[in-house]
């Protein structure tokens, strides 16, 4: 430690008074300070001192240089590593930015979701950055059955293709109004403004269908026909048989969900006349229609609607249409506060416009109401 340090070390220590001079007390302060740092300093003379004891000149020389190249060799590694944590930061800098980069790039890129669906078909979904939502259906063959695009606003265009030929069938979007575009032959088209709420829900599309194969049944004695199964998009699946070979040509159509469950059969025989019965797995009801000719082209329509209650599965008849020509009795069941079904009916007879007449209500009619009023009818307006 220098002369002139201990010095300023020692006056650092002295504090002025109000009226000049110093006092007392820092005056003793700044002695003790100097003591102190002319102890330290003679403390380390003494150890330099004390390595070079007892050394030669050479040796003092050998020592003195070894220092140096300490010194220099310290000084040395620490600007290689000063050099090397420069270059590490510009590397990993370096990294990150294009990590960054590769980021924003990832979420420019739209997202894309694959699903298969129970038909054999396929639905690919895809949102870009801008928030839009583009939706394709495939069917099992990888031909496009459905496009539609959402925007984030909630303006939707919606198209449906038909399976064959590729070509647009129709549009539906509410981009400037609600429109409903139809395709003519796959190019010309037809807009027609539709109110969005009375939009129909579109009905599966045709995927595929079997080749036509031979069948035989002796229900009626030996008859013979022809059997083709069709797939739709839903999943849903007909099996239509046709036959013209006995006494007893007739089409029958039966109708299975995606899950396999029959949900309509329809027989129509040749006259026109049918049966025809539906079923609704999830809400367990049933509808049975049935029709024939009664004479002088007049027919005879009368339809049964159920549902099936929980206890055993026991139907029970909530109501019926009866037709006979133009005059129509119908009557559907009532429930009680509870939504438990009661015996009694609301029944409606609704008479041809030709006769004038007004249509009959009965808010609480029964069983014996109905058959008396269908008895009626049919008696006006079903005898040739």
């Amino acid at each position: 430690m220098g002369l002139e340090r201990i010095v300023g070390e020692a006056a650092s220590k002295l504090t002025s008074k109000t009226f000049g001079g110093v006092s007392k007390e820092s005056a003793m302060e700044a002695i003790k300070a100097a003591v102190k740092a002319g102890e330290e300093a003679v403390a380390k003379v003494t150890q330099e001192l004390q390595a070079f004891k007892g050394k030669t000149a050479q040796e003092m020389a050998e020592l003195t240089s070894k220092n140096d190249r300490v010194i220099l060799q310290t000084k040395a590694e620490a600007q290689a590593a000063v050099e090397a944590a420069k270059k590490q930061a510009a590397e990993q800098v370096k990294a990150a930015a294009e990590q960054v980069k590769a980021a924003k790039t990832a979420a420019r890129a739209p997202k894309v979701f694959e699903k298969a669906l129970p038909n054999g078909g396929k639905e690919v979904r895809k949102v870009s950055a801008n928030g839009a939502t583009m939706v394709k259906e495939y069917n099992a063959d990888g031909k496009l059955l459905k496009y539609s695009v959402t925007q984030l606003d909630g303006s939707i265009r919606r198209t449906t293709f038909d399976p064959i030929t590729g070509k647009p069938v129709k549009t539906y979007t509410n981009i400037g109004g609600d429109k409903l575009v139809e395709y003519k032959e796959g190019s010309s088209s037809i807009t027609k403004a539709v109110n969005k709420k009375k939009v129909k829900a579109e009905k599966p599309t045709l995927v595929s269908q079997s080749e036509p194969k031979r069948i035989y049944k002796s229900d009626w004695g030996r008859e013979g026909g022809y059997e083709v199964t069709r797939t739709y998009s839903d999943g849903s699946k007909e099996v239509v048989q046709k036959f013209t070979e006995g006494n007893n040509n007739r089409t029958v159509v039966r109708k299975t969900n995606a899950k396999g469950t029959q949900t309509e059969e329809k027989i129509t025989w040749e006259d026109g006349n049918y049966r025809l019965n539906r079923y609704n797995p999830e809400k367990r009801t049933s509808e049975n229609t049935e029709s024939y000719d009664i004479g002088n082209g007049i027919k005879l329509i009368t339809t049964n609607r159920s549902v099936y209650l929980p206890h055993e599965g026991v139907p029970t008849t909530t109501g019926s249409d009866y037709i006979i020509g133009k005059a129509k009795v119908t009557a559907d069941r009532i429930k009680d506060e509870f939504g438990l079904y009661t015996d009694k009916y609301r029944i409606k007879v609704t008479y041809p416009k030709e006769t004038g007449r007004k249509p009959v209500v009965i808010k609480a009619g029964t069983e014996s109401d109905i058959n008396r009023l269908q008895r009626e009818i049919y008696n006006e307006f079903g005898k040739a």
